[in-house]
């Protein structure tokens, strides 16, 4: 007798092994003499274990045959099961072992079973490896568009995260577009320090709207940039008759002049702020930073302590005394030291080393 292998089915001498008895179903359908030749078969259920076909009967219902099995390993009164051949289909029973000769055109039927799933795999294959090449054409796009807009916006030096890529390109084309960014965009670019693409917005959006506050954003993203003259050059010649903008306005253009270490011009439009609204905090807070600079804590420190009567974060200060003191120079930092350490010897503990 030959031996036959297909899906579904190999054939050793006279008896079929069939691995999955979901094919046996599919062929068999609800032809009931062909259930009827697997009487005293044996299989296996995935739940019931190892059972014997006992009984095939017709029933009412169109295209349904019942089956009925004795599962050997369960309880003497619940051995007995019917099963419909629907059930067999669904793949809830394991392998058979049946006699070849007894199902003429079965192996026509996994032979031609086993082609058309081995067309559709072929066929996902082909269209998994299209969908890839489409894919990859699609990205390829994106990046030289998205490496047009770089160019355009003046971000090539800046080095992006891939994972990075589409959303600051959708950003980008609402920039082209002078779309308004939301409020989750603008968090998103400082959330991930691109504050050159905020700076842009801001400019572009004091350009539509005439709003002094935006260009007041955008100078102080490109301080954040450490392009202090292009913060100055927004703001120096501005004017507002809302004082707490003007005051603004000054503080910001005076805290880029010390950027740059022009403490002088510094000082004059902090000054300035202070004239043009007493009641805010940032001016006071500016001065703070300037003395402390200059190598004056004690005067710095009333002008920070006129910041916070004012509103000023007590952190903030600290910070700021932190940031003027790590890039201070060696004289300044024994002096900022020694002021400190007497000002309150267990907070600046720390401060004993630089003030001996």
């Amino acid at each position: 007798m030959r031996l036959f292998s297909a899906l579904g089915g190999v054939a050793m001498d006279s008896k079929i092994y069939v691995d999955s008895f979901s094919t046996f179903a599919e062929f068999a359908g609800s032809d009931y003499s062909l259930w009827e030749k697997l009487i005293g078969c044996e299989i296996r259920h995935r739940t019931f274990g190892i059972g014997i076909i006992e009984k095939i009967s017709g029933t009412t219902l169109k295209d349904s045959v019942l089956i009925k099995i004795r599962f050997i390993h369960l309880p003497e009164s619940e051995r007995i099961k019917i099963f419909s051949n629907i059930s067999f289909a669904e793949g809830y029973f394991g392998n058979i072992n049946v006699d070849f000769a007894l199902f003429p055109g079965f192996q026509e039927f996994c032979e031609m079973r086993n082609r058309k799933e081995q067309d559709c795999l072929t066929k996902k294959v082909i269209e998994a490896e299209e969908q890839k090449k489409e894919q990859a054409l699609q990205e390829a796009k994106f990046l030289e568009e998205f490496n047009v807009l770089k160019q355009e916006y003046g971000l090539d030096e800046l080095c992006f995260h891939p994972n990075l890529y589409h959303l600051l390109y959708t950003i980008l084309l609402k920039l082209k577009a002078e779309e308004n960014l939301d409020e989750e965009d603008l968090l998103w670019l400082n959330r991930n320090n691109l504050f050159k693409v905020l700076a842009i917005y801001y400019e572009s959006e004091y350009l539509k709207s005439g709003n002094l506050w935006s260009l007041v954003k955008a100078s102080e993203n490109w301080r954040r940039l450490a392009n202090a003259a292009r913060a100055i050059e927004l703001l120096k010649d501005k004017c507002s008759n809302d004082s707490k903008l003007m005051s603004t306005i000054l503080t910001t253009c005076g805290a880029a002049f010390q950027d740059i270490n022009e403490s002088t011009e510094a000082e004059k439009y902090a000054r300035k702020a202070i004239k043009a609204s007493r009641y805010h905090y940032y001016p006071y807070h500016l001065l703070g930073v300037i003395y402390f600079h200059r190598g004056r804590p004690e005067k710095g420190d009333k002008y920070f302590a006129k910041a916070m009567e004012l509103g000023l974060n007590p952190k903030v200060m600290e910070d700021e005394i932190e940031k003027v003191f790590e890039t201070a120079g060696k004289d300044v930092k024994v002096c900022i030291a020694k002021y400190l350490f007497n000002k309150d010897r267990q907070k600046y503990q720390w401060a004993k080393h630089y003030s001996r």
